[in-house]
């Protein structure tokens, strides 16, 4: 079994009750595992661990062993497998960069764009099949959930500013023109793409992205920890979104008709023209949305809303910032019954030259929900801002509540009924093993509680369930 430190979570894992994942019928905010536990999913990613990215040729190898052994430490549950389509150019980058493998194979007499043989769209890469096969094989050894993406939005076309004088990655796609052994354009009025390669208009695409998804799907299908992303940030056009639907579609009808284990879906946000409310109407059980709810309406990442949009969400800093976000962010979207994940850098500088180096607090925040969550039955666990004067609170209606506290304030807890008796737990926030007990001063259903250091931290209240 794959061995962890104190820090992390520790113990052997059960692979059997792992999955495969079903929404939480009692609180669908959350997937459920075999047993019917709800499952937290939260966790760090980076853009290139199925494949190795970056400015040579070839690339550096990419340390998937270190990298799942640092989540694991952290305490993580989950991390986003990453797939990028073209092997060469980049659209936020001058000059070269490269991907590979790639998931087609390199089979042609006659070089393509890139320098290297043509693609043949019919065949598979076998060694990007096996690395992506080793990916999630070991993460569920690990105790670890993936998504497994299927396509990539940003191997399409180029990509505005402050990246319009960027390389453009379609000029090595395999669905370019100049790139296949098969006869195909993905780009027939131009040569720029523009993502017009993930829409319905061409039915022999089509029929070879929904053969790319069923290979994937034949490999990864026998493990539990498996969710599938249709795609990374894809062009949010009307085309592209029916295209998606498509997709999920297929994915779920492909399962369910020829394989034992059926997985989750989930629609990531489309860029650059951010369409949530398509995601709120997919046919996914998970979305990930872009910064903006909609006009006029709440941010995802500040203020994110507190009631139930009938789909598990996941906030990803990588739809909200990029690469951003902090500790607040971190609980903020924890407390409103959401699933935060952090576009880490992890040492890909170059994958992102304007993003900062990735955050040790963020990452250690992100592994304390998910031990607090493990201790908590996420089924009762609702987000009720109502309850606390920072609005920010889960309460399961009978006797437990964690509430937080992001400002160097005491904060006040209304449950509707009696607080006496009621013990408190402190927490901090990044160091969840630092803790020191507090007391409720009560008046009426009212009381005020105090944090015992200065600035944010998050209590445990237990309530007297005689009372």
């Amino acid at each position: 079994m794959f061995e962890v430190s104190e820090a992390g979570r520790g113990g052997p894992v059960d692979r059997s009750s792992m999955g495969p994942l079903v929404t939480c019928v009692a609180n669908p905010r959350y997937f459920a595992d075999a047993t019917g536990r709800p499952v937290y999913l939260s966790g760090c990613h980076t853009w290139a661990v199925v494949q190795d990215g970056g400015p040579e040729s070839p690339p550096a190898p990419m340390d998937w062993s270190s990298f799942l052994a640092s989540i694991v430490d952290f305490g993580h549950t989950f991390t986003r497998l990453w797939t990028w389509e073209h092997p060469r150019w980049a659209s936020w980058w001058k000059g070269d960069y490269h991907f590979a493998p790639v998931p087609w194979a390199r089979v042609g007499r006659e070089p393509a764009r890139d320098g290297g043989p043509k693609f043949d769209l019919e065949r598979t890469d076998q060694e990007w099949l096996a690395r992506l096969r080793d990916r999630v094989s070991s993460a569920l050894d690990a105790g670890i959930y993936v998504s497994v993406m299927l396509f990539q939005g940003w191997s399409a076309g180029p990509k505005p500013d402050p990246w319009s004088d960027c390389e453009n990655p379609w000029i090595s796609h395999p669905f370019h023109r100049d790139n296949n052994v098969n006869g195909i354009d993905g780009s027939p009025d131009d040569e720029q793409g523009y993502d017009r390669v993930h829409t319905l208009a061409d039915p022999r695409i089509v029929a070879l992205q929904e053969r790319h998804a069923q290979t994937v799907i034949d490999a990864v299908n026998e493990f539990p920890n498996v969710l599938y992303e249709i795609g990374n940030e894809h062009d949010g056009t009307p085309e592209n979104t029916s295209w998606q639907y498509h997709m999920i579609d297929l994915v779920h009808e492909y399962e369910l008709s020829t394989k034992p284990f059926q997985h989750p879906v989930y629609m990531s946000a489309q860029w650059p023209y951010p369409r949530n409310q398509d995601l709120l109407a997919c046919p996914a059980e998970a979305i990930v949305p872009f910064a903006w709810r909609g006009p006029g309406d709440e941010r995802w990442e500040y203020e994110p809303p507190s009631t139930n949009v009938g789909k598990v969400v996941f906030l990803d800093t990588d739809h909200l910032w990029g690469v951003g976000g902090n500790v607040d962010w971190v609980w903020r979207s924890f407390m409103r019954g959401y699933q935060p994940l952090y576009m880490d850098p992890w040492g890909y500088d170059h994958m992102d030259p304007l993003a900062p180096a990735g955050r040790e607090d963020v990452r250690k925040a992100l592994g304390a929900t998910c031990r607090l969550a493990a201790e908590l039955d996420l089924a009762q666990m609702l987000p009720r801002p109502d309850i606390v004067s920072t609005g920010f609170a889960l309460y399961n209606g009978a006797d437990r509540a964690v509430v937080y506290q992001p400002y160097e304030d005491r904060l006040c807890l209304n449950l509707g009924r009696s607080l006496e008796g009621a013990s408190v737990e402190w927490r901090d926030l990044v160091d969840d093993a630092k803790r020191a007990p507090g007391s409720v001063r009560i008046s009426g259903h009212a009381g005020l509680i105090d944090p015992p250091w200065p600035g944010p931290a998050l209590a445990i209240v237990a309530l007297d369930p005689r009372r």
